[in-house]
């Protein structure tokens, strides 16, 4: 079902987490979310980007956030009904994975491993967008008022930042002055992502 009708939009924003999964195609790249059997019997909500390292476990509140960005650029389908599993396992193809919640878990760990708590960026602030760099296969994040371009989510907190600040409250200026000068070059020196 598609997501740009009226009802269905409704719908998805109040409870996302009623629907079976969702297709979506941001900037060229398709991206499934599905909701699958997981531990203790539980259904749990998953990101099975083919960019990242395996599927990501991910919770309500973040597939409400991703939904409602991606839908105000990219074009999201809404997957309903209920699936069963094969009771006989046809041959699958080289690129198809038919996995258990044994294997999906073996896979999500290595994948958190990898890529730390989501595999997706969720909502952003304006001026912000979140955009899709093909030949490093991430995204990153562009400010679209000051032009400024960079890898790390502009609201996530920033462990350096608060080192320094820690060293200036113990009244170590002289330390974080000299750690905000060295972040400083190094951030000049990295510069800003290719489009």
């Amino acid at each position: 079902v598609d997501s740009r009708h009226e009802e269905v939009r409704s719908e998805v924003s109040r409870r996302p987490e009623r629907e079976t999964g969702y297709i979506c195609n941001l900037s060229r790249h398709w991206v499934a979310l599905r909701k699958l059997p997981w531990r203790g019997g539980r259904e749990a909500w998953f990101n099975l980007n083919s960019k990242c390292e395996g599927p990501m476990e991910v919770s309500v509140e973040w597939l409400a956030a991703f939904l409602s960005s991606a839908a105000r650029r990219d074009t999201i389908f809404v997957v309903r009904g209920g699936y069963e599993l094969p009771r006989q396992r046809a041959p699958l193809e080289q690129h198809q994975m038919l996995l258990g919640v044994e294997a999906l878990g073996l896979l999500h760990g290595r994948a958190s491993e990898a890529l730390g708590p989501v595999g997706l960026p969720g909502e952003v602030p304006e001026p912000w967008r979140v955009v899709w760099a093909e030949a490093e296969a991430a995204y990153y994040f562009w400010n679209t008022s000051t032009g400024v371009t960079q890898w790390e989510h502009p609201t996530a907190p920033d462990p350096d930042a608060a080192r320094v600040l820690d060293l200036a409250r113990a009244g170590a200026w002289g330390k974080a002055l000299g750690e905000l000068a060295a972040r400083e070059v190094e951030s000049r020196s990295r510069g800003a992502v290719s489009r």
